[in-house]
C-alpha cells in the first residue's frame, strides 16, 4: 500500500533550493516532516532539505537513524501559566528559538540567493511558531501541516505567520483551518510494510509464524500502556488469553529489564525495544496492536491495514487523540478505549477489550477487512509537490 515515486523527476520546474522542516519534541512531528523529504528528493534531488528539531534527544536519534541534516534549536512548549517561572521559562526558549533560527535562515539565504529559494514547511508543535515568527520577518514563505483533527496551541499560534495553511484531515477550529485543503497524512515508505508478515517477524526477531500483538506509544512509549501490560499478563484472569500469541513491546526507555522478565516469567514470547526505526516491519507483523493514537501512528495502522485498540494521551485536554482515531474506528477499523491512567482500572476497560480481541479472530478479521477496503491514502507525494509549487 502507500504511494511512492519511483523515478527521479529532475527537470521538475521549481526556484527552490533549500526547504526547512521546523517541527519535533516526538516522532509525531518528525516523521511527516519526513515522509515528505523522502518524497522530495525523489521528486527534484537536486534541493537540500534541512530539519530544526527541538533539543530532546529523541529528535537527534530520529534525524540521525534517517541521516537527515538538522539542528536543534531552544524551543520551549507553550504554556500560559500563572507560574512565572513557566512563563520566563517559555519566554527565554522563544527568544533563544527565533535567534537561532534566524541565523541559520540567514546562512541558507546566503548559500541559496535569496528569499525566493528557500521554503519553510512547518510540521506542529513547540518548535514551529519560533521558526514561522522568523521566517515571516525574512519574507520566507512558510507552509503550515496541520495533522491532527484538533488544531493545537502551536499550530494556532504559527498560523499567524503562515503564509498558507494545509491539513492532513478534516479539522475544527479557527477558519484558516477549516477551510485548509485537506490533502491526506504523509507516511514514510519504511512505515508502511513491504513484504509478509513471516519476514517482517523474523527481522525483528519474532517467530514467524505466531500470531503477534503490537504494542505501542509511539517514539517516547507510554507509561500506562506498559503498566497495563504488566498488570494484565501477571492476573490470572487475563493470562490465558496471550495463549497462541507472541509481543513486540515499543515500550520507550527504561522499561524493557522489567517487560522482558514479566514476560519470560508468564512464558509469554516477546521481543521488547524502546524505539523501533522499521516500523513498516512492526506494523507487517502485527496481526492486533494497541497504540496511542498520534496522527501518524494511527495513518501508518490504517494503511498497514492492522486492526488497532486505540487509547488515547489522557492529558490534552482538547482530547486530539481521540478525534484522530474517531475515523479509523466509525469504519469499524479500530477500537476507542479510553486510559484511565491507573493499571488496575485500565485492566477492567482496556484490558477487557484486548483479551476479548485476542481470543475472537472472526473480530479481528472483520476490521482488517474494513481498513483493507477503505484504501487509505498516503499523502506524501501530493503534499510534497504541495510544497514545491508554494507560491
Amino acid at each position: 500500500m502507500g504511494s511512492s515515486v519511483n523515478h527521479r523527476e529532475k527537470d521538475f520546474a521549481s526556484p527552490i533550493r533549500a526547504i526547512v522542516f521546523a517541527g519535533g519534541g516526538t516522532g509525531g512531528h518528525l516523521y511527516p516532516g519526513l515522509a515528505l523529504s523522502e518524497q522530495i528528493c525523489r521528486i527534484a534531488p537536486s534541493i537540500k532539505t534541512f530539519f530544526l528539531c527541538s533539543t530532546r534527544s529523541i529528535d537527534a536519534e530520529i534525524l540521525s537513524a534517517e541521516h537527515a541534516e538538522f539542528r536543534p534549536i531552544g524551543a520551549e512548549p507553550l504554556q500560559f501559566s500563572p507560574f512565572p517561572r513557566a512563563s520566563i521559562q517559555f519566554i527565554q526558549g522563544w527568544r533563544r528559538a527565533t535567534s537561532e533560527t534566524s541565523i541559520e535562515l540567514d546562512r541558507l539565504m546566503n548559500e541559496f540567493g535569496g528569499i525566493d529559494r528557500i521554503v519553510v514547511v512547518l510540521m506542529g508543535g513547540f518548535v514551529a511558531p519560533p521558526v514561522a515568527r522568523s521566517a515571516s520577518k525574512r519574507g520566507i514563505r512558510t507552509l503550515l501541516v496541520n495533522l491532527d483533527v484538533v488544531p493545537g496551541k502551536a499550530n494556532r499560534l504559527a498560523a499567524r505567520w503562515a503564509s498558507e495553511v494545509v491539513s492532513a484531515v478534516p479539522c475544527t477550529g479557527p477558519q484558516e483551518f477549516t477551510k485548509a485543503p485537506v490533502l491526506g497524512m504523509p507516511v514514510r515508505a519504511n512505515a508502511v510494510a513491504d513484504d509478509g508478515p513471516e519476514n517482517c517477524r523474523a527481522r525483528l526477531g519474532l517467530s514467524p509464524d505466531v500470531n503477534t500483538l503490537l504494542v505501542t506509544g509511539a517514539s517516547q512509549g507510554a507509561a500506562s500502556l506498559n503498566e497495563l501490560m504488566l498488570v494484565m499478563v501477571r492476573s490470572e484472569r487475563f493470562r490465558r488469553a496471550f495463549d497462541g500469541w507472541q509481543i513486540l513491546h515499543l515500550a520507550g526507555p527504561g522499561r524493557e529489564a522489567d517487560l522482558l522478565a514479566i514476560y519470560k516469567k508468564k512464558d509469554i514470547p516477546a521481543v521488547v525495544l524502546p524505539f523501533c526505526h522499521s516500523m513498516g516491519d512492526a506494523w507487517g507483523s502485527a496481526d492486533l496492536a494497541l497504540s496511542r493514537a498520534g496522527a501518524s501512528s494511527v495513518a501508518e495502522s490504517a494503511l498497514n491495514g492492522v486492526p488497532t485498540i486505540f487509547v488515547p494521551y489522557p492529558w490534552h485536554r482538547d482530547e486530539h487523540q481521540k478525534h484522530n482515531a474517531q475515523p479509523i474506528v466509525d469504519h469499524g477499523g479500530g477500537w476507542l478505549v479510553r486510559d484511565e491512567i491507573n493499571a488496575s482500572a485500565n485492566l477492567e476497560t482496556i484490558g477487557c477489550v484486548l483479551s476479548d480481541l485476542l481470543t475472537h479472530s472472526n473480530r479481528r478479521r472483520v476490521a482488517k477487512d474494513r481498513l483493507l477496503e477503505a484504501r487509505f491514502p498516503n499523502a506524501a507525494v501530493a503534499m510534497a509537490r504541495r510544497v514545491l509549487e508554494l507560491k
